[in-house]
């Protein structure tokens, strides 16, 4: 075997290694970023339960969106955290025993998707509305996108709001 293809075929191998190493390397950093933003997640979902908003300055971005419930933000004339904060305060007066319990979460480096139940009792007044003493129920899904140094960025937030009212009495009809 010429000296040349020896050389060439330990060069090809080597940009092969290195190129191994490279994606092994890229998919550990992105295995742990995934596992960091699913704690930061967990975390954020545990000062929920405890109605502790302290985790939300140091989990999310300052210009956080929140995309739940649709139109309400917008309604208050707040952005960014702040708007989340009022939202999560209003429900956390609301709904003294709020709660959100964690049945699923399925996250990758860059966003997160949870299964969770949401329940309460509307103990106060809620967006105008009078307290009706009810309690609800509800399966939701929260998608979560992060930047690249594990803090939320946006939020989007789903529900049935329909059967949501209708189990604190507050649909039409009831």
């Amino acid at each position: 075997m010429k000296k040349s293809t020896i050389i060439f075929q330990i060069i090809k191998n080597m940009r092969f290694a290195l190129l191994l190493v490279a994606m092994l390397g890229t998919t550990l950093v992105s295995a742990q970023t995934a596992a960091q933003n699913k704690a930061n997640y967990l975390k954020v979902i545990e000062g929920f339960n405890t109605k502790n908003l302290a985790a939300l300055d140091q989990y999310c971005t300052t210009d956080f969106q929140d995309n739940f419930p649709p139109g309400f933000l917008e309604a208050t004339g707040l952005k960014g955290l702040e708007a989340s904060k009022a939202l999560l305060q209003s429900m956390f007066t609301a709904f003294p025993d709020l709660k959100f319990e964690i049945k699923e979460v399925l996250v990758d480096d860059k966003s997160l998707m949870a299964y969770l139940v949401t329940s309460g009792t509307m103990k106060g007044e809620f967006m105008g509305m009078q307290p009706t003493g009810k309690s609800f129920k509800l399966d939701s899904v929260d998608i979560i996108w992060f930047n690249g140094k594990g803090k939320a960025t946006r939020h989007l937030g789903v529900m049935d709001n329909l059967e949501f009212f209708g189990q604190l009495g507050l649909a039409p009809g009831n």
